[in-house]
């Protein structure tokens, strides 16, 4: 009886995930941009491209990093549309498209990355 539950389970997950609303689709659209951004080296990269433009080798030395994974960091940012490239000669250029992203950058450092030990805040 209960694998027949949990059986239940998963066909009504699957349906909703076969059949989903309007609703469902912003949020899934929304989750999947989270799931690219929540990445340390991808922060990194944000907040560096927050400065200014950035070249791949500059890039890569600053967060000591092969150029091959830088790669498909910039690739994922890319593909989603929060970064562009330019290119100049031999070297190729990456910075932020959207000025928004900052803003975001910015909410998350207050919310999740400051030290609450020193803040005088503590646990909430």
């Amino acid at each position: 009886m209960t694998a027949n539950k949990h059986y239940e389970i998963i066909i009504f997950m699957n349906a909703n995930i076969i059949k989903p609303r309007t609703t469902s689709l912003k949020y899934a659209s929304g989750a999947r941009c989270l799931r690219i951004l929540g990445h340390p080296v991808r922060l990194c990269l944000l907040k560096m491209l927050f400065e200014r433009e950035w070249s791949v080798n500059e890039m890569a030395r600053e967060l000591e990093v092969s150029q091959s994974n830088l790669s498909q960091h910039l690739t994922l940012l890319k593909d989603r549309g929060i970064i562009a490239s330019r290119r100049e000669g031999h070297q190729v250029f990456y910075g932020i498209v959207d000025r928004r992203v900052f803003q975001f950058l910015e909410l998350m450092d207050e919310l999740f990355c400051r030290d609450r030990r020193s803040d005088g805040e503590g646990d909430r």
